[in-house]
């Protein structure tokens, strides 16, 4: 399950960012929606791939056993918003620490 796809902001640091997208960067630090990102996947794009990943894993295992999920931040809380029927359409709900479980 990989992370979101965010476009042209992929393999930069916080410096560049700042300086190839100053607009990107201030509404990623001062807004509470998402800003556009050139190239990026999509809020729709990536709701559908977690919606289909969630009905596969669904349809493939037992209702009463457990899986394990291996993924990225982003992915996992809009994997449990969807779960809770929560608004997708909003920002990260729910926030992971590296190599959390």
């Amino acid at each position: 399950l990989r992370e979101y796809d965010v476009g042209g902001l992929t393999g930069l640091n916080e410096v560049e960012i700042k300086d190839r997208y100053p607009e990107v960067w201030h509404a990623l630090h001062h807004s509470p929606e998402w800003p556009a990102i050139p190239g990026e996947e999509g809020g729709h794009a990536f709701h559908q791939r977690v919606v289909s990943v969630l009905d596969d894993i669904r349809s493939n295992h037992d209702q009463d056993g457990s899986v394990a999920v291996v993924s990225h931040g982003r992915t996992l809380s809009k994997m449990l918003a969807q779960l809770l029927g929560l608004d997708h359409d909003r920002r990260m709900m729910f926030r992971f620490g590296n190599t959390s479980l």
